[in-house]
């Protein structure tokens, strides 16, 4: 989870949430799955804004991802438009937009930003280590 987060998610100091934000809709899922599993998350802490592109339809990408996120719409911000999209044609026949899910809880942030330091530390640090476990892995698989 620390890792999809250093990956995917916002590390601004500033704001007061947690944030990952993603076009696929497997790792959102995932995302969530795992905020709902080890976190225990209330689902009235939870917003959701998408960015489109400008010749995207906005009432099909909110439903898109209203029903792969399963919350009200309410919880939903006003839907983001890319300006620098306005004059080119999205080619990508299935790009629904991205989706950044947003949850009131700084402290799960500043502990997966943690794990995610004290992870890489651990391999960065004991390399010899980590070359060898990838070894043994690849010669078992």
């Amino acid at each position: 989870m620390c890792i999809l987060y250093l990956g995917e998610g916002a590390k601004y100091k500033s704001t007061k949430d947690l944030r990952l934000t993603n076009s696929d809709p497997d790792i959102i899922q995932l995302y969530l799955k795992l905020l709902f599993d080890l976190y225990k998350i209330e689902t009235s802490k939870m917003r959701v804004r998408i960015q489109a592109r400008n010749d995207q339809n906005i009432n099909k990408l909110v439903a898109y991802w209203k029903k792969i996120i399963n919350i009200p719409s309410i919880q939903f911000y006003p839907t983001y438009i890319d300006k620098r999209t306005s004059y080119i044609k999205t080619t990508r026949k299935k790009y629904m937009g991205v989706c950044t899910i947003i949850y009131f809880n700084t402290s799960i942030q500043i502990e997966l930003e943690m794990l995610s330091k004290l992870i890489i530390n651990e391999i960065i640090h004991r390399q010899e280590e980590f070359s060898n476990f990838v070894q043994r892995w690849h010669k078992t698989n």
